[in-house]
């Protein structure tokens, strides 16, 4: 629905627990199929990051799909995008929601915005908002294309939609954003969770 509305999504893939189960092979292959060297493994309807692999080899992919399937879950297998996460909150029904100011997450380095990175109180990500690093002009477009995801997904009342702006990352900290790039959904939260954070 996202992808239809203009919004762009990471190439994924995917996998039932049906296709594991009858023909673990094949729905592997699908799983092989998304791009990079790097694959995120999650539940699709999971929050706080719970069950997310980060997936460098073949043995992890695969080990990852298992797991997620032995939970109960079909399997989502995204590349991973690099750059700056965000979260663009949204009040409102569809298309008359209105997008809340931008913030920005800033794992630890070398980590990713997992369910640790997100809850602890001492190694956490950061979380700014305003953002320090987005440019305003990028943080207009995350307001829009969140307004766009929402409505797609005919989301009521609230929600948060959390995105990848593509970046390279400097050695002081800050983000280097190409002229026109654009955001990549990574999900919507309709019941987002809320930290003392």
């Amino acid at each position: 629905a996202a992808a239809a509305a203009g919004v762009r999504v990471a190439p994924a893939a995917l996998v039932t627990r049906s296709a594991l189960a009858e023909d673990r092979a094949g729905a592997l292959e699908g799983a092989l199929g998304v791009p990079g060297p790097v694959r995120f493994v999650k539940h699709p309807s999971a929050g706080s990051s719970f069950g997310v692999h980060r997936c460098a080899t073949v043995a992890e992919l695969e080990q990852a799909c298992d797991a997620v399937a032995e939970g109960g879950a079909d399997v989502l297998v995204e590349a991973e995008v690099v750059g700056l996460e965000t979260t663009v909150g949204v009040i409102g029904d569809g298309g008359a929601a209105v997008p809340l100011p931008v913030a920005e997450i800033v794992p630890a380095p070398g980590q990713f915005f997992d369910h640790q990175q997100k809850y602890s109180e001492d190694h956490g990500a950061d979380e700014f908002c305003p953002p320090r690093h987005l440019p305003a002009r990028l943080a207009a477009r995350l307001q829009q294309r969140a307004l766009s995801a929402w409505s797609a997904f005919g989301g009521e009342r609230y929600g948060r939609i959390d995105f990848i702006v593509p970046a390279r990352r400097e050695p002081d900290g800050g983000f280097v954003f190409e002229e026109g790039v654009e955001p990549v959904l990574l999900e919507a939260n309709t019941l987002p969770g809320f930290t003392p954070r």
